[in-house]
């Protein structure tokens, strides 16, 4: 991002005007957590098929050693977010997953 071009903050979130609430809150935390993520320490690496997926709310979860919670959504994960901070401490994960492409795109 571009800190001294914010003409359009939609833009730079990367959604549009039209946008809820709860959709532009997290775009601004994917966005921030983008920035994290480049300087965050990573205490350890997740598999994502060692994580329980809920199927409610489309994320997986990872219980940490302080009790708290890693959580990561479908969407954060499309989006090649893959690091994820603890719900209660400083502790953060790296998710470890394989991209599938679309049979569509693969007959291309």
């Amino acid at each position: 991002m571009n800190s001294t071009d914010l003409s359009n903050p939609y833009q730079e979130l990367g959604v549009s005007e039209n946008s809820s609430h709860e959709e532009i809150k997290r775009a601004y935390q994917r966005l921030v957590l983008k920035g994290l993520s480049q300087d965050w320490p990573v205490s350890d690496e997740v598999d994502l098929d060692d994580m329980e997926y809920h199927e409610d709310t489309e994320s997986y979860s990872s219980v940490c050693r302080c009790s708290g919670e890693y959580v990561i959504s479908d969407s954060d994960l499309e989006n090649g977010h893959n690091i994820v901070c603890c719900s209660n401490c400083t502790l953060s994960i790296r998710v470890l997953y394989n991209v599938l492409q679309d049979d569509a795109s693969n007959n291309q």
